[in-house]
């Protein structure tokens, strides 16, 4: 059922919608924000990420604009469900900090891709603090992930904007 309605947020689509999100500027539904809370994190915010991602690759992946147009919706909707589990972790609400070690792996390993470097060569670079926290597995399933996915430097740095304004 979470899952069906998760989808239905992500994908909806009328006119009559597309006000409202406009009204409530982007708001999580209340309904959909207690059914996250009681689903496990582990399993909900790589979902998550994920949901905003693909999208946000497919965005100039697809040749047709409306494809294109609908996966910027999904997009910018995902973008929203992850920014509210990432100020959940941010206000003491969860006891890890899943959606944050996510994000930042996520941009590790599109930046790792861009620059064709293995994710090790940072590590050995001692002046560069950034990442030193990121966990490697993360990284190593975030790249694998791009890699199932095809993605390309283009979709890498779509991630890379869209990700770094979740965390902004």
């Amino acid at each position: 059922v979470f899952v069906d309605f998760f989808v239905s947020y992500l994908t909806g689509s009328s006119e009559e919608e597309e006000e409202e999100e406009e009204e409530k500027n982007m708001v999580v539904p209340k309904s959909l924000r207690r059914a996250m809370k009681k689903v496990d994190a582990k399993e909900l915010v790589p979902l998550a990420c994920m949901n905003v991602i693909m999208p946000t690759a497919m965005v100039t992946m697809h040749t047709d604009p409306n494809l294109s147009s609908s996966s910027a919706k999904t997009a910018k909707r995902g973008k929203v469900i992850l920014s509210t589990l990432l100020q959940d972790e941010a206000d003491g609400e969860k006891d890890d900090f899943l959606v944050l070690d996510n994000c930042l792996a996520m941009l590790e390993a599109a930046d790792a891709a861009i620059n064709t470097m293995e994710v090790e060569m940072d590590d050995d670079d001692d002046d560069d603090d950034e990442g030193d926290d990121v966990d490697e597995e993360l990284v190593k399933y975030w790249q694998d992930f791009y890699v199932k996915w095809g993605y390309k430097e283009t979709q890498l740095n779509d991630i890379i904007t869209t990700i770094s304004e979740v965390l902004a």
